[in-house]
């Protein structure tokens, strides 16, 4: 029996008794290197040599899936967005496999690009390899994995790091999109009092990993109350949930003429009500969103690029209002 047999007997032996798992799509491209890696895992493995099936596979204890390449960047895209969509999805590594990766700066990208963790060609050795899944097992390992955290504390964090990753964010915070400034700082300090690092600090100051989850936790909650308590921000904010672009404030996300009919504003108050004009005209309510242009330009009447939007909104207006008469 090759090398890459043995190690696939091994886990298969291991996987009764392994309290997680390693999900893996073997389409006959996967190298012995790789399961001699795995080997050392006390993983159980649940091999299949179809995508689809992988993926209906993966629950609660999954650690780690490994997919094989050669690379379709949509395929294998929609698989990274689906495992990651799923609860607790973030606390699942993902290694890919590619004759393509030998390009390193290629390599970087695709692990940006698809939000994996391990992006290796099949000419890896064993030890690079191990190396790897350490760092990205303990970088996704829950909370409530750890030894050093009582199991109360750390699975009320991971609950709420979870929501983070899936969530936006007035489900975070559990509160309504009409909660005002005060209602959200309300919210944010009851969850805030509960993440905060100085609660968990004799249980993390000896535990880098346990810090540094702890402190994201909470650098995301502080980025979720400015967020939603800046109207600028909070009202951007909204136009990034409408693009579905992204469930975080992310402005980049954003169409390129809503970023540039956003920059050539020239003042706080003629942004505000640009912001509500798109925000209008993403919703489909011309008539609000003429009456936000007007309040715009009524605060920047010699600003020649914004007048220029305006007509365009009002022209738009007035054809959809004339389409309805002739209905």
């Amino acid at each position: 029996m090759n090398l890459k047999g043995q190690n696939l007997g091994q886990m298969q032996l291991n996987r009764m008794k392994a309290s997680a798992r390693c999900i893996i799509f073997d389409n006959g491209n996967i190298p012995s290197s790789t399961y001699s890696a795995l080997g050392e895992l006390n993983f159980g493995l649940v091999p299949s040599d179809r995508l689809d099936t992988c993926l209906e596979q993966i629950d609660q204890t999954t650690r780690l899936v490994v997919l094989a390449g050669p690379f379709d960047a949509q395929v294998y895209g929609d698989a990274c967005r689906r495992i990651r969509c799923m609860k607790f999805g973030w606390s699942i590594s993902i290694y890919l496999i590619s004759k393509e990766f030998e390009d390193r700066t290629l390599s970087a990208r695709r692990r940006t690009q698809l939000d994996a963790d391990i992006c290796l060609p099949p000419s890896a050795p064993s030890a690079v390899i191990s190396e790897h899944l350490a760092q990205s097992l303990e970088r996704r390992r829950l909370l409530s994995h750890h030894e050093d955290i009582p199991t109360g504390p750390a699975l009320t964090l991971d609950r709420l790091w979870d929501r983070m990753q899936r969530q936006d964010y007035y489900d975070i915070l559990e509160c309504s999109r009409s909660s005002d400034a005060a209602g959200i700082r309300q919210r944010f300090q009851a969850i805030a009092h509960i993440a905060h690092p100085d609660r968990h600090r004799k249980w993390a100051e000896n535990n880098p990993a346990l810090k540094r989850r702890i402190s994201e936790i909470y650098l995301r909650l502080s980025e979720i109350h400015k967020v939603l308590t800046h109207p600028i921000k909070r009202a951007t904010y909204h136009l990034c949930l409408k693009s579905g672009g992204s469930l975080r404030y992310e402005p980049s996300c954003l169409a390129t003429h809503i970023r540039q009919e956003i920059d050539e504003c020239e003042t706080q108050q003629g942004l505000n009500a640009v912001l509500q004009s798109i925000d209008a005209r993403m919703d489909g309510d011309w008539g609000r969103a003429c009456a936000a242009m007007e309040e715009a330009l009524a605060i920047e009447p010699n600003n020649g690029w914004l007048q220029m939007r305006a007509d365009a909104v009002q022209t738009v207006h007035r054809l959809n209002t004339q389409c309805g008469e002739w209905s």
